[in-house]
């Protein structure tokens, strides 16, 4: 797996992004997740998966943009999914804002961001909801808004992913 999170720093604080998964997705739909991330093929490497910042995002990014946090492992069981995955993870620092962003409509429904600390915080439930801004499409139909979420609309992510992952950001962002 190629996972890639986008910060953006805004007056001095750090934002990450969450993609918001189409409601057409066969897995998780309208659930939160990861910025860009994808599946890598046994024949391809780790870099050949920043096209999905292409595909998802719209946005051209050299592999040497990406800061490596290394290889997440991880495991999802639920009622119809049982996997486990090696997730190289990265995070790429955007030096625009939401509006360069160009979402594929198949695979994404909307974006968002909030303050990273906020979210580090959720992620290792250190609070039980945080607040994120962006947008989501309902048919061609953009809404900006403000929601609150909390961990369980990021179901795609397991805990024994998200466990490690604050630590490896926090590691690269100081």
């Amino acid at each position: 797996m190629f996972h890639c999170w986008v910060l953006e720093k805004r007056q001095g604080e750090w934002w990450i992004y969450l993609q918001l998964r189409s409601l057409l997705k066969k897995d998780y739909p309208g659930d939160l997740d990861i910025t860009a991330a994808g599946h890598i093929g046994a024949h391809e490497t780790a870099e050949e998966g920043i096209r999905e910042m292409d595909e998802e995002l719209g946005i051209h990014v050299n592999y040497g943009e990406l800061i490596s946090l290394g290889v997440i492992p991880y495991c999802i069981h639920t009622k119809d999914i049982h996997d486990a995955e090696f997730a190289h993870v990265f995070l790429y620092k955007h030096s625009g804002t939401i509006e360069d962003f160009e979402i594929q409509r198949e695979e994404l429904d909307g974006l968002y961001a909030t303050p990273l600390h906020d979210f580090l915080e959720l992620i290792v439930g250190s609070v039980v909801s945080i607040t994120v801004k962006g947008y989501k499409f309902v048919g061609d139909t953009r809404i900006d808004e403000v929601r609150s979420i909390m961990l369980n609309d990021l179901g795609t992510l397991p805990k024994d992913y998200l466990n490690p992952l604050k630590e490896l950001i926090e590691k690269h962002i100081k």
